[in-house]
């Protein structure tokens, strides 16, 4: 019985420690609580929606559900640096085309000097910019970060 307590103490001991060192492995990092802007109809399109970004780990994901977008239809998206009044016309970051009204990007942190999350880009001068699948100098929908 003596030569039995030590050994449940070192065997005891020795799952602590186990389940101590494997447990910060485990854990996850949940996503980002999402932000959710509008996005604007522009030119007579009708197509108006929703972008969602939410920082995930190593990234920002952006997805767009936009509606009334011509079926068969690959209207390009991007991130710009201004707004949707003054927007620059050379694209900061580039989205997913929307195919049927939806896109989802993740964009890595390093793709940005600096790295980026969505704080960045809500405290910067940004836009999300969809255009005319057909006419890239015609925007379709358009949202302030």
């Amino acid at each position: 019985m003596k030569f039995l307590r030590p050994l449940a103490v070192v065997a005891f001991g020795a799952v602590l420690s186990t389940s101590v060192m494997a447990a910060p492995m485990m854990v996850r990092k949940p996503m980002g609580a999402p932000t959710t802007i509008h996005m604007k109809a522009q030119n007579g399109s009708g197509q108006i929606g929703t972008a969602t970004l939410r920082d995930v780990s190593g990234a920002v994901q952006v997805e767009l559900h936009i509606a009334n977008v011509p079926a068969g239809a690959a209207e390009p998206a991007h991130i710009h640096i201004g707004s949707c009044a003054v927007l620059n016309p050379h694209p900061y970051l580039a989205l997913s085309n929307v195919v049927n009204g939806n896109s989802t990007t993740l964009i890595t942190r390093t793709a940005v000097p600096g790295g980026i999350t969505v704080a960045k880009l809500m405290s910067g001068h940004y836009a999300i910019n969809v255009h005319d699948a057909k006419n890239l100098k015609r925007y379709v929908s358009c949202g302030n970060l």
